[in-house]
């Protein structure tokens, strides 16, 4: 075979490598491998056990960006709060949720532009948006615990509203932006916003002052999630707003692209896992404890009537528990069986990962003090172990066909150290960690 004829068998395989990457890698939403993205999705937030909760999203980039925040209760994700945060090039956004009397609230002291103003005295989490339908208690304290998502609505190009929302005139002048009117629905030449373009990260922290506990985490990052403008007047983006409706999923080395009928299963996608697994720490002599967060962020956009169920079992408010016995190891390798229940069939006994936003607690840490957590017996100190879904019954099928197994989740475990008063310090501590996934996806 001569050279010339090799080059052009090299060349041609190289460009049709090209174009099958192109096609892979065109607009679809996917985890940001890099920190930085369009939608931050920050699975827990509590107030309750003498906890607060911080929160951040930082714009790294060199424009300037219309977010939307949204606050969700923990139970059927159903919103507390939503409003638009303007931020400036390289600008940070703080805030802080702290506990009521009765429930939780929103305060900050950072000046970026919001719409509405931020009151001086934060925002008390409200429950009166809650169905009546929903089969659980409308009281506040419903809002001591919940989750948070931020999505980029697009870039604000408009020479005007860049004025309005500039985040140094706020301080030099002790202004409001001033934004009435103004519609920033439009895409093109010298209107108010462009589409997204990412660059966005952010952090949070629950921080328990008098138990000497910190667990800081990072949120979980979309990229590719919209290339439309998302403003809107009354606030509708949301997780089921992706433009265009397609994932992509890094899966044991292969990229596997799909599109979807319906924006939110894009987001369930990517979030797709059989499995998850994590370590529990009880360890004895430091009085210590290990709670999880299991975090559906899609869950209610399954919930609404006339919609498939898929990948939940069934359309009720709370899914009901299938018993599954998985192992336990200590940090040895032995191993023994624990009853983890799961989200499944319908059948008897407790209830298991029903909400939005769960729980899980190791004999009784309760180290979250979370009012909806479910106990698990160990018989190990220190070790890990998993939760597993049904295959059977919890699928999600793209357009394509492709078969997703699982359930969309996310979240972390954290665990504390109790030694109390040591040489006349407190000397309690705490550390968190991001579960591992296993991810089934049948894409022929």
């Amino acid at each position: 075979m001569s050279y010339l004829f090799k080059k052009t068998l090299l060349t041609s395989a190289l460009a049709a490598l090209g174009g099958l990457l192109v096609s892979v890698h065109a607009q679809a939403v996917s985890l940001s491998q890099s920190g930085l993205g369009q939608v931050l999705i920050y699975p827990y937030y509590t107030v309750r056990g003498g906890h607060d909760t911080g929160v951040s999203v930082l714009n790294s980039t060199d424009q300037y960006k219309a977010v939307l925040v949204r606050f969700r209760e923990s139970k059927n994700g159903h919103e507390l709060t939503a409003f638009k945060l303007y931020l400036s090039p390289h600008d940070m956004w703080t805030a802080a949720i702290t506990a009521t009397a009765d429930g939780a609230k929103l305060v900050t002291a950072d000046k970026s532009c919001t719409q509405p103003r931020m009151p001086a005295d934060g925002v008390t989490f409200q429950t009166f948006n809650l169905p009546s339908s929903d089969g659980e208690s409308a009281n506040r304290d419903r809002t001591r615990e919940g989750y948070l998502e931020i999505i980029e609505l697009g870039e604000v190009t408009n020479p005007g509203v860049v004025a309005e929302v500039r985040h140094v005139r706020h301080i030099a002048e002790q202004t409001s932006c001033n934004l009435q009117g103004i519609d920033m629905t439009a895409q093109a030449g010298d209107t108010a916003l462009a589409p997204p373009s990412g660059g966005l990260t952010g952090a949070a922290t629950l921080i328990n002052v008098s138990g000497g506990a910190e667990y800081s985490y990072e949120p979980v990052i979309l990229e590719g999630f919209s290339n439309v403008n998302l403003w809107s007047a009354e606030d509708t983006a949301d997780l089921s707003s992706a433009s265009p409706k397609a994932s992509l999923v890094l899966n044991k080395g292969r990229a596997v692209s799909s599109t979807w009928g319906q924006g939110e299963d894009a987001v369930s996608a990517v979030l797709m896992h059989e499995s998850l697994r994590n370590e529990v720490v009880l360890e004895p002599t430091t009085l210590s404890g290990t709670d999880w967060v299991v975090t559906m962020p899609t869950k209610h956009y399954y919930l609404k009537p006339n919609r498939p169920a898929a990948p939940f079992f069934s359309q009720a408010v709370c899914e009901y528990p299938y018993p599954n016995y998985v192992p336990v190891w200590d940090r040895e390798t032995h191993s023994s069986s624990i009853d983890v229940w799961i989200t499944g069939m319908p059948g008897a006994g407790e209830p298991g990962l029903c909400w939005a936003s769960s729980v899980l607690t190791f004999n009784n840490a309760n180290v979250l003090a979370s009012t909806q957590s479910t106990n698990r017996e160990t018989p190990y100190a220190n070790g890990w172990t998993e939760i597993v879904f049904d295959q059977f019954y919890q699928q999600l099928v793209s357009l394509e066909g492709h078969v997703y197994k699982g359930l969309p989740v996310t979240g972390f475990m954290v665990h504390d150290f109790v030694n109390g008063n040591v040489n006349g310090l407190l000397s309690n501590y705490g550390g968190n960690f991001d579960h591992s996934y296993t991810t089934v996806i049948d894409a022929n």
